[in-house]
């Protein structure tokens, strides 16, 4: 069952500012650095399509599985599409951002990076968390986190790590990496024409 924070766009934006804090402030700022004035964005798995605000002058489209905040970029007037990025084409972009839910289809993620990196004309721009609650070494905070962050859909538990997500970055060519105090924003070359 989907998660509260992933049935409501406000309360996911609010929760992602609270746990993310500055570091969510320094993933803005390096993802609208690596997207060029005019260039057509494609953000996967999307969640309730932030990003754009900080992306003004750049053709945006949100892909999601969920329903909810495809509906809700739909009725904003924001061209989004319900679809499984595991499973279904994307939308081909100048720019591919995966922001903080890679994590949702371990242990096979090669495919899905590969597939973004196919979607991409430029590059893509992953971001992804290599420190969370979801990590803790207590139990009960541990199952909380995991659940919150449930989006509803058939993904894993796992989490990756600093050493994981660099091993990842660098097999699919990165030609740039930044940490946070949270996560790994990378950039990865785009393979479309």
């Amino acid at each position: 069952m989907t998660s509260l924070i992933y049935r409501h766009p406000r309360l996911y934006r609010g929760v992602l500012a609270l746990l993310y804090g500055g570091a969510l402030r320094a993933r803005e700022a390096f993802v609208a650095r690596h997207v060029p004035p005019g260039a057509r964005v494609v953000d996967v798995a999307c969640g309730d399509g932030g990003i754009r605000r900080v992306l003004p002058g750049r053709a945006y489209v949100g892909v999601d599985v969920s329903p909810v905040f495809v509906d809700a970029l739909r009725a904003a007037g924001v061209e989004a599409h319900r679809l499984d990025v595991a499973r279904d084409d994307l939308p081909t972009g100048d720019v591919v951002l995966m922001l903080g839910a890679l994590y949702q289809f371990l242990p096979d993620v090669d495919p899905v990076v590969a597939r973004l990196r196919r979607a991409a004309r430029r590059h893509v721009v992953l971001a992804e968390p290599h420190r969370n609650l979801a990590q803790s070494r207590h139990a009960l905070v541990r199952a909380i986190a995991r659940r919150a962050t449930d989006p509803g859909v058939a993904s894993s538990t796992g989490r990756f790590d600093e050493a994981s997500l660099r091993a990842l970055f660098a097999r699919h060519g990165a030609t740039e990496i930044i940490a946070t105090r949270k996560e790994l924003i990378a950039v990865l070359p785009g393979l479309a024409s």
